[in-house]
Formats: C-alpha cells, sequence, structure tokens
C-alpha cells in the first residue's frame, strides 16, 4: 500500500488544528485570556496566537502560498 502523503494539496483539502487554552484564572468562571495552537496539517507548520485575526492570518497565509485568493469576512468557499 502506497505511503499516504501529507505535504501536498493533491484533493483541494486542507487541515487546520486549533488547541485553545484558557489562561491566566483558577477555574474557567475566573479566565482572563487564553491562547491557542494553530498547526497545518499538512506541512507541519504551526504558530502560537492570542487573537482570531492572527489565526485566520496564519490560515490565509499558507492559501496565498498554495495560489488560493483568501475570501472576506462572511464569504464561504462554497460551503453551508
Amino acid at each position: 500500500m502506497p505511503e499516504e502523503r501529507l505535504d501536498r494539496w493533491d484533493d483541494g483539502i486542507v487541515a487546520f488544528v486549533i488547541r485553545i487554552r484558557m489562561e491566566g484564572a483558577e477555574s474557567e468562571d475566573q479566565s482572563t485570556g487564553w491562547v491557542a495552537h494553530i498547526t497545518n496539517v499538512l506541512d507541519q507548520s504551526e504558530r502560537y496566537v492570542r487573537d482570531v485575526n492572527d489565526l485566520m492570518n496564519f490560515i490565509n497565509e499558507y492559501l496565498m502560498r498554495v495560489g488560493i485568493q483568501p475570501e472576506g469576512p462572511g464569504e464561504t468557499h462554497g460551503c453551508a
């Protein structure tokens, strides 16, 4: 069985794993902030961020690198 390649865009699908951790509180009720770790599953690039815009920038940077122009807010790439 051939080895599955995760370093190229074969079928138009790309996956990102986002883990969000609450910070600065002893309980969830007292949370003062969060930090997210985002990983691109295909190329294993990753980044830590504290802002939703930084999450989107990470994704958009990848899309532009593979030749896709990211759409504006509220646009869905044909997804329902």
